[in-house]
Parts: structure tokens; C-alpha cells; sequence
């Protein structure tokens, strides 16, 4: 699993494309979901996902 968000951008302003509009995390948010495991826990990346899913571009895994 990825350490850090894949959607994460930027040197000194970061920024998150995990959307078409340009959201600047907060500090919390940085620290809570973009610069650690649990990015996928982050309510952008989760809409992200969610999205592209219903969208067909990541096939959904079924379990039978």
C-alpha cells in the first residue's frame, strides 16, 4: 500500500487532485489522512473512488 495519497501534489503548497476543482488540505487533514496510510480513509478520496466506480473506470470487486 502507498504511504502517502497518489492524488497529493506539490513542494510548498500542497494540494489535492483527487477532484477536477483544487482543494488545499488542512493541516489536520494532511497529517491525519495525505502523509500516511490511511489516505483511503480521506472523505475526498473516498468520493474520488466512489465516483470513478460508478463511472466503470475501476471495476468494482464482487465476493460471491
Amino acid at each position: 500500500m502507498t504511504k502517502t495519497c497518489p492524488y497529493l501534489t506539490g513542494n510548498y503548497i500542497l494540494s489535492c487532485k483527487a477532484d477536477l476543482q483544487v482543494y488545499i488540505p488542512s493541516v489536520y487533514e494532511l497529517e491525519e489522512y495525505c502523509k500516511s496510510v490511511r489516505h483511503t480513509r480521506c472523505p475526498s478520496y473516498c468520493l474520488f473512488v466512489e465516483k470513478k466506480e460508478s463511472e466503470g473506470s475501476h471495476p468494482k470487486i464482487r465476493i460471491r
